[in-house]
């Protein structure tokens, strides 16, 4: 079953709101900076088309590609290891029917500060997620782009809790974000541009993920 993720643009000065719902408190987890790579033809084959392919600096399965929902099939993400300069051919045949020959080159470089809060219950049980990402995104040829977001996850069976988050994050001055991955965002309107060949996906032994960076 698929989570409801919403999404939010914030100012830098934003604060986050407490939770407003009872029983309900919020549980800080450790700071996070994380550095991905993407990868993509030069005209964004993989990003118009809904997926995606890029390297994770530090993690032990460092590369991960997404395919794109198509036919029935949910997207999720298939994690490999491999050298940073050098994406998995695995990975790479995945998404060849994308990119139909054309090569695949660094369009972009995400630093993601993340601050997550997760909301529990009394037991300590996590209901939902929330993600305060403050983006810095380089692209070649351009400046240096900086955007803060906030990402909502379910984690439970609890639509009225995801209701009351929206309505807390919106009073404290949240804006509803584009529906769209923080890399698309920072690539721009050329990333949003219809794919011009949209096959079915090869079978991929992917789990579903609510978002990644």
């Amino acid at each position: 079953m698929s989570r409801e993720v919403r999404s939010f643009d914030v100012a830098p000065a934003f604060v986050l709101p407490p939770p407003d719902a009872s029983g309900v408190r919020a549980r800080p987890r450790p700071e996070v900076t994380v550095t991905a790579t993407y990868l993509d033809t030069a005209d964004l084959r993989l990003a118009r088309a809904g997926a995606a392919l890029w390297h994770r600096a530090g993690e032990t399965l460092p590369w991960a590609v997404r395919l794109p929902h198509a036919n029935g099939f949910t997207p999720g993400e298939l994690h490999r290891a491999g050298a940073p300069d050098r994406p998995p051919e695995e990975l790479v045949w995945l998404v060849a029917a994308l990119t139909r020959g054309a090569a695949l080159a660094p369009v972009a470089v995400l630093r993601t500060v993340r601050r997550r809060v997760d909301l529990v219950d009394p037991a300590g049980a996590r209901l939902a997620e929330i993600a305060d990402d403050t983006v810095e995104a380089a692209v070649p040829g351009r400046a240096v782009r900086v955007f803060r977001e906030v990402v909502v996850t379910p984690l439970a069976g609890a639509p009225e809790l995801l209701s009351a988050v929206e309505e807390r994050l919106l009073a404290a001055g949240a804006r509803p974000a584009p529906p769209a991955p923080a890399h698309v965002r920072a690539l721009g309107a050329a990333a949003a541009y219809p794919p011009d060949a949209l096959p079915r996906p090869r079978a991929c032994p992917c789990r579903p993920v609510p978002r990644t960076s």
